[in-house]
């Protein structure tokens, strides 16, 4: 019998380890593994049972004393128990987690699991080399990195090939048993998107699109699977609401809340928009497209590694309102006979690909 393995998973709110990291603690639990957790928090939580709360940088300039503070925090909990793993989850999570490594004294394994390196879409020049010189230099306190999109490894490969960092491609998984398509395609024109509602998902595209194509077509509507979660994207939604108000009022846009019933909802949908700036691997994306639904998706890395354009969904422009709303009006006009076909190719590319338990077994066979 194999001796059970300490693990500590490291990850930067509480959001992160309801969405992407319960459902693995429990997988590890099942297959004989010790886990703890730490969940980067703004609140001054008390540590319950295998759970640790610390403060996490966030997006304002003032909060970045914790990159200097947090890897301390994080310290003291690694020195609390001998892990032989610590799993890194990005983003500002296995930055922190990868410095504390610095001051460890002990032996243990280095895990980066990159849901989407730092450099991405939605950087400028200069941002996108500082983010690839970070993702170079934490290479150092790593020894494997499992990687949720091909296109990072790839950018990656001679860094992780010279620093001698073994590196796993292991894409993402959702349960299809809950995601499972609807028997008929509704009547109705309805498109979908679940995000949370703040900055950098490309609403403020999506919903411009929309009320262009509300002027031609008024037999539509949009159902945002989601809601704002900080005071800044409260004030985001604020902005949308007036901008777009008559939409709102018309209830022709409705906005969900966080919600556990995404599978209901896509349900109803016929329609999914992912109009996101930048993603790892998405699986707000996966899981319309196992729904049933006909996606539509910025050219995105993630999105142009599931969608190939035309075959099993549809990539635009990201950025481009013109772009986006031509490709809302093409589907909504298509035949029945052509969304049956693009609905299968979709529902097989995830069965296929990316099913949650093949997902899961992927991450237990690299530990």
């Amino acid at each position: 019998m194999s001796v059970k393995k300490n693990i500590l998973i490291v990850c930067n709110s509480q959001f992160a380890y309801e969405k992407f990291i319960y459902e693995t603690e429990k997988f590890y639990k099942k297959n004989n593994y010790f886990v703890d957790v730490i969940i980067g928090s703004d609140l001054k939580k008390k540590n319950i049972n295998n759970k640790y709360f610390i403060k996490f940088p966030y997006y304002k300039i003032r909060s970045y004393i914790y990159f200097f503070l947090t890897p301390f925090l994080i310290l003291k909990v690694l020195n609390k128990k001998n892990y032989d793993i610590i799993v890194h989850n990005n983003r500002n999570a296995s930055i922190c987690s990868r410095l504390a490594l610095f001051f460890y004294k002990k032996k243990i394994v280095s895990i980066y699991f990159a849901r989407g390196m730092y450099f991405h879409d939605d950087q400028n020049f200069f941002l996108k080399a500082l983010s690839f010189l970070i993702e170079v230099f934490l290479l150092i306190k790593t020894n494997i990195v499992l990687s949720q999109t091909k296109e990072d490894l790839i950018k990656m490969n001679f860094f992780l090939k010279l620093l001698k960092v073994k590196y796993f491609y292991i894409g993402n998984g959702i349960d299809t048993y809950k995601f499972q398509p609807n028997k008929r395609i509704f009547k109705k024109n309805i498109f979908s998107t679940t995000c949370r509602v703040t900055k950098g998902k490309g609403l403020e595209i999506l919903l411009s699109s929309f009320n262009k194509l509300y002027l031609t077509n008024k037999d539509i509507k949009l159902v945002i699977i989601g809601g704002p979660i900080t005071e800044a994207d409260e004030m985001y939604l604020r902005i949308l609401k007036n901008e777009f108000n008559h939409l709102f009022d018309l209830k022709k846009i409705k906005i969900t809340g966080l919600t556990k019933k995404v599978n209901y909802f896509l349900n109803k949908s016929k329609f999914y928009v992912h109009p996101s700036f930048r993603e790892g691997l998405p699986r707000s994306l996966l899981e319309a497209m196992s729904s049933g639904n006909i996606p539509i998706a910025s050219r995105i890395r993630g999105s142009r590694e599931v969608i190939k354009n035309k075959i099993n969904g549809y990539l635009y422009n990201a950025y481009s309102k013109e772009d986006l709303y031509k490709m809302m009006l093409k589907v909504s006009k298509m035949s029945n006979f052509k969304l049956h076909k693009m609905r299968h190719r979709s529902i097989f590319t995830i069965k296929k690909n990316y099913n949650l338990t093949k997902y899961l077994a992927n991450q237990l066979k690299y530990l």
